[in-house]
């Protein structure tokens, strides 16, 4: 099996279920932190290999384009909409905003590095680099879909939903590519 299967072909976007699509790109997350993993499993077992940086490249482009779209769909839209609702909330969402910011500055680490990975000479550090991203990143994700998007769909309007579904639409046409 080729490093690049792990990842599902991209569904085409449903703006009119916002929630959905930011369930699909926490999916999309999931599965493209499984690709780094493995490309540094193959890494580990036969050096690096043409399809392990291509496998890296991948992931770096994923989340220098897809991930940073999903990171402001939420900060800019669904948790200014979701903060309204209570006070439990907006503690919640304030601990997922200082997540993103450590999420963040431990990727600053690592992109430079994945979107270039024939220039990495020490792939241990990476690898350690990456793994606690991983996990990191994991357990956001695992809090967001536990404690926001089941209950989004209890709090937010329909009317709300749709201006969610009409931004994060509107942000990917003025996003490049």
């Amino acid at each position: 099996m080729a490093l690049l299967d792990l990842i599902s072909t991209e569904l085409p976007a449903d703006y009119k279920n916002p929630l959905g699509m930011l369930h699909r790109t926490h999916t999309g997350i999931t599965q493209h932190l499984d690709l780094a993993l493995a490309a540094l499993d193959l890494i580990e077992q036969s050096g690096p290999t043409d399809e392990s940086r291509r496998a890296l490249r991948t992931v770096h482009a994923y989340f220098a384009h897809d991930v940073r779209l999903h990171q402001q769909d939420e900060e800019q839209d669904f948790f200014p909409r979701l903060i309204r609702t209570s006070l439990k909330i907006a503690e919640r969402v304030h601990k997922l905003k200082q997540q993103h910011q450590e999420l963040n500055r431990l990727w600053q680490d690592l992109a430079q590095s994945l979107a270039r990975p024939e220039t990495i000479t020490d792939f241990p550090p990476i690898a350690a680099q990456l793994k606690q991203f991983a996990t990191l990143k994991r357990e956001h994700l695992d809090y967001e879909e536990r404690e926001f998007l089941q209950t989004a769909q209890h709090l937010l309007s329909t009317e709300q939903l749709q201006q969610l579904g009409d931004s994060m639409h509107e942000r990917r046409k003025s996003a490049p590519r």
